[in-house]
């Protein structure tokens, strides 16, 4: 029943349910609890203030990204991979079919990870490019329980 369930999403993510990676990775990084790009939080109110809205409404301003590789993880890789990536339990990383130790980058609809290939992995029958730690899955796809993911992987 479960790879019936496994085959029904990686079908899904073929027919483009599942939403798409951006064409370019070049979003800047983004820190724990911070907000995703195009979206703005709500001013702060500061202490003593009334909650009635002033006669200036405060206007959040983007910050710029650094012109740095720093602001653009995996600039200088050569290579990338588009496909479905999964999770799993048993490691801290990624496991992709590239040697141990290759720095590379993932691109999901919600974010990116960056680091090393921590092994040889997943089998090529299964289709997949990459299986990720639950950590990492969560902070590039989203929500473990969705099981599959479509990702960029860059090296």
């Amino acid at each position: 029943m479960r790879t019936l369930a496994i085959m029904l999403l990686m079908l899904a993510a073929i027919r483009g349910a599942v939403p798409d990676v951006p064409s370019e990775a070049t979003a800047p990084p983004m820190a724990v609890g911070s907000t995703p790009v195009g979206r703005w939080a709500e001013p702060a109110e500061r202490p003593g203030s009334s909650s009635t809205p002033s006669h200036t409404p405060a206007i959040p301003t983007p910050e710029a990204p650094a012109a740095t590789a720093e602001a653009r993880p995996g600039a200088g890789f050569r290579h990338s991979l588009t496909g479905i990536a999964s999770w799993g339990y048993g490691w801290a990383g990624v496991v992709t079919r590239l040697p141990r130790g290759t720095p590379i980058c993932v691109y999901g609809p919600i974010g990116h990870w960056c680091g090393r290939s921590e092994g040889y992995g997943p089998a090529k029958r299964t289709g997949r490019i990459a299986d990720l730690s639950k950590a990492v899955f969560a902070d590039v796809v989203g929500d473990p329980r969705i099981g599959l993911g479509k990702v960029k992987l860059t090296w």
